[in-house]
């Protein structure tokens, strides 16, 4: 297992060829602003990819991660007001 700025990078070991490849990734950022704080919302998505053809033969969302931003954003930044965004 290693980490760097933006991956987390893991190895597993098999005796057979995997038939499924699996990528983790972020989907869309929104922003909303609850309770007098601002809050970025990002699904966590996983593909689940052939390993002979390369094609995705399916995508679960794996969760919903929700933290408070605690810092300035840009102007061009969309912020919705409180509602359930997702």
């Amino acid at each position: 297992m290693a980490f760097d700025d933006e991956n987390i990078i893991g190895t597993v070991f098999v005796d057979k060829r995997p038939q499924v490849l699996y990528r983790a990734a972020n989907g869309g950022i929104e922003y909303s602003r609850e309770s007098g704080g601002i809050y970025e919302f990002v699904k966590v998505e996983r593909a689940e990819i052939d390993a002979d053809t390369g094609e995705i033969t399916g995508q679960k969302l794996l969760y919903t991660n929700k933290c408070e931003i605690c810092y300035s954003l840009p102007d061009n930044v969309e912020i919705k007001e409180a509602k359930n965004i997702w």
